[in-house]
């Protein structure tokens, strides 16, 4: 019936293309709710059931091992398991609450339940990327007196290896708590940043996500050999970019809090501390004399202008990419004139970075900061201005 039906679709215009993909997107999740409950249903006929869904669905025991994590969210959270079922939501959104749950204790996963229905709510209004942002909210605000004992305790579990393999490679393996691990990566990426922006050594790889990673090994050995001084690193560690309003730093969350930690979680506590050892600078979006157009005294973008640009995006401009994985690029090229001015600056991936230089795309930055890019053959695409958080004027 469906492969009848897909086959008769012929969408006449754009409205109708638009019309067909939102039905998609409907069946789509009815669909992996159906998947779900036939998984549940399969461990009472099998000890195996992820087994049995790897070979019924030709898929591999990775991606069976991940149906099963959603449907032990679905099933943990039975208003998700409906909203899904309804086409009100998306798998990605149950694996978002997978993710969580799995960091959760068997307390926690009980208390993050008992707020289904708002649950449900949101992941029927949210996009996935802001879903996970309000889930993680709700998570600290649940976690919040536990927040500086769980910190102890992962940074009692941190550990590291490092080994030589077949090829006589030398291999590095790390587990770290959040607080350290904002420092390396803190550390790590602008280290890697000012290689990026210099010569590239030789040897370096033509494919810039590979290249990314190339330069990432040697921003780290550079580091170990005390040769990289990071850029607007604090003398007494690495700068971690945090957003987050005053009263939230002052007072603890509140119900308008603005606070995004790019994927760590950590206390409150740990960020006043930060705060007053200066391993966190203000982020106020031109409102405290913060030069941010630079001209063309300077190539690179500064420490302000990039913490000025993590306040405004959270993703790269043309796709979904994490800021923190972005190089800033001039949407007038430096090398034809182009000022190292904010206004003129975003946030790109390697891909679609590598994609406005070598590749030939032609990228227009209006004044609202919505973001035209051209491709070669013509092809326009039409990119909305960042979604810009409320209160961000008093952000630290």
């Amino acid at each position: 019936m469906i492969r009848a039906m897909a086959q008769g679709v012929q969408p006449r215009d754009l409205a109708a293309c638009r019309r067909e993909l939102a039905d998609l997107a409907m069946v789509q999740s009815i669909l992996a709710s159906l998947e779900l409950r036939v998984l549940r249903a399969m461990r009472e006929f099998s000890t195996d059931a992820e087994g049995e869904h790897a070979q019924a669905t030709r898929s591999s025991s990775k991606k069976s091992a991940k149906a099963k994590r959603r449907a032990d969210a679905a099933e943990a959270i039975p208003q998700l398991d409906e909203a899904l079922a309804d086409g009100a939501t998306t798998a990605e959104h149950v694996d978002v609450v997978a993710e969580v749950l799995a960091g959760l204790s068997a307390a926690d996963r009980v208390r993050l339940a008992g707020h289904g229905d708002e649950i449900r709510v949101k992941a029927a209004q949210l996009g996935e990327g802001e879903f996970r942002r309000w889930l993680q909210m709700m998570v600290r605000r649940l976690r919040q007196d536990d927040a500086v004992a769980r910190l102890a305790r992962q940074k009692q579990a941190c550990r590291a290896s490092w080994w030589l393999d077949q090829e006589g490679m030398w291999n590095l393996r790390g587990r770290f708590d959040p607080e350290t691990g904002a420092r390396l990566q803190g550390r790590l990426r602008g280290a890697t940043e000012q290689l990026a922006q210099g010569p590239l050594p030789e040897g370096a790889p033509d494919d810039p996500g590979d290249r990314r990673l190339w330069l990432q090994s040697h921003a780290l050995a550079q580091l170990i050999d005390g040769e990289t001084t990071v850029a607007g690193a604090a003398s007494s560690g690495p700068e971690m970019l945090v957003v987050i309003d005053a009263e939230t730093l002052i007072n603890g969350e509140h119900d308008r809090t603005v606070l995004d930690l790019f994927g760590f979680d950590l206390p409150i506590d740990t960020i006043r501390r930060w705060a007053c050892t200066s391993a966190i600078t203000p982020v106020i979006v031109g409102l405290d004399g913060t030069r941010l157009m630079l001209g063309r005294t300077t190539r690179l973008a500064s420490a302000d202008q990039r913490r000025a640009l993590a306040v405004l995006y959270r993703t790269c401009s043309c796709c979904a990419v994490p800021f923190d994985r972005c190089q800033i690029h001039h949407v007038d090229w430096w090398d034809k004139g182009g000022a190292t001015d904010i206004d003129k600056m975003a946030p790109l991936c390697p891909r679609c970075h590598h994609l406005a230089h070598e590749g030939g795309h032609r990228l227009h930055l209006h004044a609202d900061r919505s973001l035209t890019v051209i491709e070669p053959n013509g092809t326009v695409h039409e990119h909305a201005p960042p979604q810009v958080w409320p209160s961000r004027a008093t952000a630290a």
